[in-house]
């Protein structure tokens, strides 16, 4: 069996439609697992096999039109994970507690990974809010 865990960002208008669709699409896939719908995006682990779940991504890929595929990291498990499979309409997909926050629409400036430990030990890059 495979499991696969993921999320992506992405405005979502009608949380509650996606989040019938995608039951009925992972229920059809005998998937297992949990996926949390958002209006800021999806979240979520699905077990089975690997042509269901990448089945479903790409059907999530097209339902809500995303320029990049789906990211996930696998693994395997013996047994199933998970006892059924349920997705949920949540506030947020990331406990954040900043429903400003919205990564889909803007971030800051990616880096390359040679550069990080410089840029962290610049005492200008961190600012701590202390207020």
């Amino acid at each position: 069996m495979r499991v696969a865990s993921f999320y992506r960002f992405v405005d979502i208008a009608d949380p509650q439609a996606l989040r019938d669709e995608l039951q009925a699409v992972c229920a059809g896939r005998d998937l297992l697992g949990t996926i949390l719908v958002a209006t800021e995006g999806v979240n979520g682990t699905l077990a089975g096999t690997g042509d269901a779940i990448r089945e479903t991504f790409a059907w999530l890929e097209a339902r809500l039109e995303l320029a990049e595929p789906l990211e996930a990291r696998w693994t395997s498990a013996e047994e199933a994970p998970f006892r059924r499979m349920r997705v949920r309409v949540k506030k947020e997909i990331v406990a954040l507690g900043r429903p400003d926050i919205r990564p889909q629409r803007g971030t800051g400036d990616t880096i390359p990974p040679e550069r990080w430990n410089e840029l962290i030990s610049d005492p200008h890059t961190l600012v701590v809010d202390t207020r």
